[in-house]
């Protein structure tokens, strides 16, 4: 079967991922038959028992699935219409039990359609035509050894969700090796707690990260690969104290436009977090730990495409890595220190041979401080370093500023004074000797996670007096505007 396998491999990349359904010539075939009327008592099966047991997710995948096979069972309809977005969420996560005897129990199902197929194909069918019933099997999570070295030596890999990509372009996309990645089936639980309030939400994981975006796998891929190389990179200057759980992700949500972002997750916040959510690009939702974020500036659309996505996640990992125990929100002195790694980080790019490295002309907010400074607009240095996060957020916004970044002549809106001020102090403690106090920079990010206070940041750093403001200077200078 390995032959008509790799037509099949390759129209994987061409059609959409669907379920068969009526009007194929198979379903008159009494095996068929038989098979859809197991696929459905398995289905039903797992539905009751994610019922029991307050599954709503997985509850409300089955019901789904069962809808599709046959959209006139009423038990299914009723399971799908019986929670709101939002009662969705609240349902129990699945113990690891109970998810090992669904993996099982689906993949057997998946094995099965194979196995049909494979009927199809000796009676003469086009793999073209049975298309679906590949699709399907697939989908339950079958690793039937003649499909998978199929797809193999066809050069594409599967990649959950997205289907079968070809294997170099997905490489490629992610710019490093595929085996520390992981593509999730479509009825992972987080996956669906995604798509129950973000039906286009698709994605893939890195470690304890999740990606979940609206955008295609090109560039849900792209997302992910700098992603990694930012941590990979964070981990390897800056050291790192994380517990090695890879159990506990962060679902990182990237969504294509500033306005589904506020339309959707409201449903996931919590109403006291409302009024202070109206506005942001970003929000980290620790108790569920989510990250939501804009690909783009709502404000200042010519920024990168990964700018805001890798600011805000800079900050996760700097409280992953250098305080995973600490407490609750930093607000006290020195909290600005956080927008100033989340400044430097959205100014991460891999040079030409694929190595990490925080770029000064590719932070957007370096360029701001620059024109701030040669205005003469910067806060003063001693009254800077005092700010807690009260304290900074009165002080108000710039409404309109005139810089050049990226090669050309922009207009920053609602520009925040103190987080490009941050951003400068930030790359050049970075850049400093070389990177020689990255690491003493790393322990200086966790003793403010961990006593909600920064010490006298030059004394810590080992810096003679006045350098740091020297090298945030320094920092400024090299915003040249590409």
């Amino acid at each position: 079967m390995l032959r008509p396998l790799l037509v099949f491999v390759l129209l994987l990349a061409l059609l959409p991922v669907a379920p068969a359904h009526a009007g194929d010539p198979w379903e008159d075939e009494p095996a068929y038959k038989t098979l859809v009327k197991f696929e459905l008592q398995t289905l039903h099966t797992l539905m009751k028992d994610a019922l029991k047991k307050d599954y709503r997710r997985q509850a409300w995948y089955c019901a789904d699935r069962i809808l599709q096979v046959d959209p006139a069972d009423e038990a299914a309809a009723t399971v799908l219409d019986q929670w709101s977005p939002d009662e969705l969420q609240q349902g129990s996560k699945p113990k690891k039990g109970w998810l090992k005897k669904r993996d099982g129990v689906l993949r057997k199902l998946g094995d099965d359609y194979f196995h049909f197929g494979e009927t199809l194909e000796a009676s003469g069918m086009d793999p073209e035509t049975y298309y679906p019933i590949n699709v399907r099997s697939h989908s339950y999570g079958s690793e039937a050894g003649p499909l998978m070295a199929a797809i193999k030596a066809a050069g594409y890999v599967w990649i959950g969700v997205y289907g079968a990509k070809p294997k170099t372009e997905v490489e490629k996309l992610l710019q490093g090796p595929l085996y520390t990645y992981t593509f999730d089936p479509e009825f992972d639980d987080d996956y669906l707690g995604a798509r129950c309030v973000w039906p286009e939400a698709r994605g893939a994981r890195w470690r304890r990260w999740r990606l979940l975006t609206d955008h295609d796998y090109k560039e849900s891929l792209r997302l992910l690969g700098m992603l990694s190389h930012a941590e990979s990179w964070l981990v390897a200057n800056l050291g790192s104290k994380a517990k090695k759980n890879l159990d506990q992700v962060t679902n990182l949500m990237v969504f294509s436009e500033w306005q589904k972002y506020d339309k959707i997750v409201p449903e996931l916040l919590h109403e006291r977090d409302q009024d202070r959510f109206l506005g942001t690009s970003g929000w980290h939702d620790r108790r569920n730990d989510r990250l939501m974020v804009c690909w783009r500036h709502r404000h200042n659309g010519w920024l990168g495409d990964d700018d805001l996505m890798l600011g805000h996640a800079a900050k996760v990992m700097a409280r992953n890595h250098f305080a995973p125990d600490a407490g609750g929100r930093v607000q006290g002195r020195g909290t600005w220190l956080l927008e100033g790694l989340r400044g430097a980080f959205e100014g991460f790019r891999l040079d030409q041979d694929g190595k990490g490295e925080i770029d000064a002309s590719s932070c957007w907010r370096l360029a701001v401080a620059r024109a701030l400074r040669d205005q003469d607009k910067l806060v003063p240095w001693d009254e800077f370093m005092e700010l807690d996060l009260k304290k900074a957020e009165a002080l108000p916004r710039v409404p309109l500023l005139k810089l050049r970044f990226g090669g050309a002549e922009r207009e920053a809106k609602n520009v925040d004074v103190v987080a490009a001020q941050a951003t400068a102090l930030v790359v050049g403690i970075m850049k400093a000797d070389r990177g020689k106090k990255l690491k003493k920079f790393g322990k200086l990010i966790g003793d403010l996670y961990k006593r909600d206070s920064l010490p006298d940041l030059e004394k810590a750093l080992g810096f003679k007096k006045g350098k740091a403001v020297a090298m945030a200077n320094v920092a400024m200078d090299a915003a040249h505007g590409g």
